[in-house]
This record gives structure tokens, sequence and C-alpha cells, in this order.
């Protein structure tokens, strides 16, 4: 029989359960959460599995290397040992290596990292301001041609890290920072790429046109447009264009206003129309959420795949207050919800008026929920339930949120979703799918924007790393682990499907609310 050794005892596996099913069955608690291989939660780490065939998913490949792998996915075959995944790597220090204004507004900060730089260019590192406060910003720079690290960094009045970069930091200063992350980057894939950069946007583009420069992927096509805000705002011009010049492969485009992009007469009209049609080009847009926006839909409208447009929108601090500076309003009939919620936001009267036509909203919310049922990312999420429950209770809350109207009366998003661990990629990836049911019901873009702000304002209640308990008033209950019993009524045994009968002890997940037999929640020993 199959056995798993786990923190120096053995749990013996059927031949048609994974390892995760095979140790909550028997009471022992993993971090789990997709239990699809969606969100990496419950990564361990083999020290021992000669002849296993171990599912890895998405993890990275120093993970991979180090024996990692998703239990939720891999089915043993003999024997495993296995122990909890390293740690991922704490923050580290860099050192200022220079500072200069790169125009008005943005400033060019380089880096020498206390580890070895082994990034991909166009990801990025969260700046850590002393008081803890953490900034994402792209790499500008790319390792085939520098030991260092590079930042485009914009000036805000209301950014803290920002000002504090601009205005405090100076070469031989010491700061925290992260190791790189982020999916905005080239693959081994990709030949032709076309990448359009707004503002600051061409921070990642600029350590991508490097790489490719200096022969360090495989496009054999790329061509580069940075939309500035005036000609200051091409900061980088005479750079790029040297650079294209010396480099076959690259070509590059500076514009100093918005028609020269947009406009019946402008570069999309001429040229990136056409381009959206062939299906072996790969589209990177980065900066200004609005422009990114728009050149999205525009890709979209004239048949480019979804699937090879990736998107990296910068929001500044003024944008992220405005997302999430709705004024609130709560009725006195929903005093009773969890302390940890977040209040409602501001009701939107035209959007719920538009919505409220032809039961607009309703067969927005099928629509999308028949994408959600149908998308290998997001299905993981909806195990426990059935698309109709999900449609129902969406539908509700949504008109609550949008009309005022108090008939909302389960979980707000915190705590409906308090065990799911659900990244940042993830989350976007379902507003992908929610932007793109939008357009494809044709709310006006206005009202598209209103409802992705409160889908941005729900996001730090939904994203995590760990699940967290449900909030009752003052109560936080359990997270994870094990409880016991004594049914009041008869039940079915949700690992074998054997009737539990009234009176029985029995065991039951804290999170999930799965009942096991006594059968199916013994510990069996072997060796």
């Amino acid at each position: 029989m199959p056995v798993v050794e786990y923190q120096g005892k053995e749990y013996s596996c059927r031949e048609d359960e994974n390892i995760l099913v095979a140790l909550l069955r028997q009471g022992v608690e993993l971090k789990h959460s997709c239990r699809a291989g969606v969100c990496n939660a419950c990564v361990m780490q083999a020290t021992d599995a000669e002849g296993e065939r171990l599912k890895t998913g998405a993890l990275s490949s120093d993970q991979v290397s180090q024996g990692c792998f998703l239990p939720c996915k891999t089915r043993v075959k003999q024997r495993i040992v296995m122990q909890e995944a390293p740690q991922e790597q704490p923050d580290s220090y860099g050192l200022v290596v220079s500072k200069r204004n790169l125009n008005d507004e943005v400033v060019e900060l380089t880096l020498d990292p206390a580890y070895s730089p082994e990034y991909l260019p166009g990801q990025f590192v969260n700046l850590i301001h002393p008081d803890g406060s953490r900034r994402p910003y792209s790499l500008a720079s790319s390792p085939t041609s520098s030991l260092s690290m590079t930042f485009h960094i914009r000036r805000h009045d209301q950014g803290k890290v920002s000002r504090w970069v601009a205005d405090e930091l100076q070469p031989g200063d010491t700061l925290q920072l992260s190791h790189p992350e982020g999916r905005c980057h080239l693959s081994d894939t990709m030949k032709r790429v076309v990448m359009l950069g707004f503002g600051v946007g061409l921070a990642p583009l600029y350590g991508m046109a490097q790489q490719v420069a200096d022969g360090g992927s495989n496009v054999e096509q790329l061509l580069l447009v940075h939309l500035g805000r005036g000609e200051q705002g091409l900061y980088r011009d005479q750079e790029l264009a040297t650079l294209a010049q010396a480099n076959d492969v690259l070509e590059y485009q500076g514009l100093n206003n918005r028609d020269e992009l947009f406009g019946e007469q402008g570069l999309f009209a001429s040229r990136l129309d056409a381009l959206a049609t062939e299906t072996d080009v790969h589209w990177f847009l980065c900066g200004n959420p609005e422009a990114v926006q728009a050149a999205g839909e525009r890709l979209q409208a004239q048949g480019a795949d979804k699937q090879r447009i990736y998107f990296d929108p910068f929001e500044n601090a003024q944008d992220a207050t405005a997302s999430n500076s709705m004024a609130v309003t709560a009725g006195a009939q929903e005093s009773n919800q969890a302390l940890e919620e977040k209040p409602y936001p501001a009701t939107q009267p035209e959007l719920w008026q538009w919505l409220e036509q032809d039961h607009r909203l309703g067969s927005i919310i099928s629509d999308f929920y028949e994408r959600i049922f149908n998308d290998d990312i997001m299905l993981p999420y909806f195990h426990n339930t059935t698309q109709q429950r999900s449609r129902e209770k969406v539908y509700s809350f949504y008109k609550r949120l949008f009309s005022g109207e108090p008939c909302f009366f389960g979980d707000r998003p915190r705590n409906a979703h308090h065990w799911m661990v659900i990244t940042h990629d993830i989350y976007d990836h379902r507003l992908t799918l929610l932007e793109s049911t939008l357009i494809d019901h044709k709310v006006p873009e206005h009202l598209r924007t209103v409802w992705l702000e409160y889908e941005e304002y729900y996001r730090s209640d939904i994203v995590k790393d760990e699940p967290r308990g449900r909030q009752i008033g003052d109560i936080t209950l359990p997270a994870t682990g094990f409880g016991r019993e004594t049914l009041s009524c008869g039940a079915i045994c949700d690992s074998c499907g054997a009737i539990i009968e009234e009176g029985e002890n029995v065991l039951y997940h804290l999170r999930t609310g799965q009942l096991y037999c006594r059968t199916c929640e013994g510990k069996q020993q072997t060796g």
C-alpha cells in the first residue's frame, strides 16, 4: 500500500487519492486552499521519493530543484518522505550606487543588491521605507548587461516611498528590498513582440529591450513604443534610438502625445491594428492604467489573443487613494456584520440604473460564472458550491453594493473568502475575466471603471498568503485544524460516502466542515 512519512509518522494512501486528501482524511492538517494546484498553499518538500512522480505545477525552478512539490496533485505509488518546504527568501538589502533625475518627475535609482541579482527583466521589486511601507517598482535593467538593479521612479507628492527615494536617499545609503517577482517578462516561446509603455511604464520594457539587444532572449522582432507626456516625458528617447540603430531586431518609436498613438492617423490605425490580427505577436502594455486599458481594449477589438497580452498597469499613490476613497454608507440593519469587515462603499446610482434595465446584471453574472466554472485557474475555488448558488449570492451582493438596497445578508468578501489562499495574480486573472465579460455585454467604459473600483476596494480583504478564521462579532474562529462532534442527525462521510448514524462522534474539519467516518479518520500506521 502507498505510504507517506511525515513528521515521523507513516500514513497509508489509497490508490485513488492524492497526498493532501489522504492526510486530511487521517486527521493531519496540511496548509491548503484550492486543492487543484493553483494557489501553491500546500507545497511540501520531498526528502525521499525515489521512483515517485512528483507534481510541481507552476512552482519555480528553484523550488523544484529543492524537491518541492504539490501534495494536492501528487499520488503516491510506493513510498515518499516529506517535510515542510523551505521558506521563501526573506527581504534583503541594497546599496544605492547612483541616483539621477531623468526629467522633472522621474528619478533613476541604481542599487547593488546584497544577493546575486538572478531576475528576469520586467519583474518588480518592493522597495521598503524605513517605517515598513512597501512599494513595488519594475526593474529597468537586465542582468545580461549589469550586475546592478535600476529603477525609474516617478515622484508623487502623496507617495511616501517615491518621495523618500527622490528627496532623501543618497548614494552610499542602504535600503531594504524584496526579491524579484512577477510574470511580466519575456519567455522562450516569444518571437515577435510589441511593447507599449505609457509614461514611467517604460521601465520594465527598457530592461526587456536591453535583454533582447544583448541576445538574452529568443525574440526575433521587437517593436518598442513609448508614449511620454510631452517631449520631456520621453526620458530615454536618445538611448533607445541609439540601441535600435545598433540592433536589427529592435525598433523604437517615441511619441509625444496621445493622438500619435490612438488618433485617426496614429500608430494604431497605421500599423498596430493590423499587427493585432496576427496570431504570433505577443503584447506588453505597461504604465498609466487608463492608457493600458484603452490599448488593451483596442487590441482585443481588433482580434488580438487575450492570452498573448501582458498587462502591467502602474497605480500611483493618488490612483490608489482614489480607488479606495469612496464615501461609506451602512444601514442599521447590517450592524451585526463582522467587526473586521469593511463598511460598504458609496452606492453608484448611475451604474445600478444601467444594470437594472432588461435584467442586465443577472445576464452579466450568469455569463461571468459560466466563464469562471470553465476556467482552470478559478474553478478549484468553487469545488464545494454550484454555479447557480454562486450566481444567486453574488447577484444579491452586487445589488446591495450598487443600489444600497438591504437585500444581502450573507458573508461579505473578507469572511466569504477567509479560507482561500488567493494571490494578486489570481485576483488579477479573475478581474480579467470580469472585465472581458463587461466589455462583451457592452457596459459603458466609465461604468466599467466604476465597477472595477469596487473590485479594488475589496482586494485587500480577499488576497492573502495564509487562510484566516471567520470573524463573528469579536470572536475569530480557527482557520485550520480538526474538531470532534456528536451528530444530532445522520450524515454522509465526505471521504467514502458511507452513512454516519445519529449520535456517532465524528472528526470534522474546522474550516471546510467536511465529516469523516470512523473508518476514514483512522491513522493507519505501517512499518
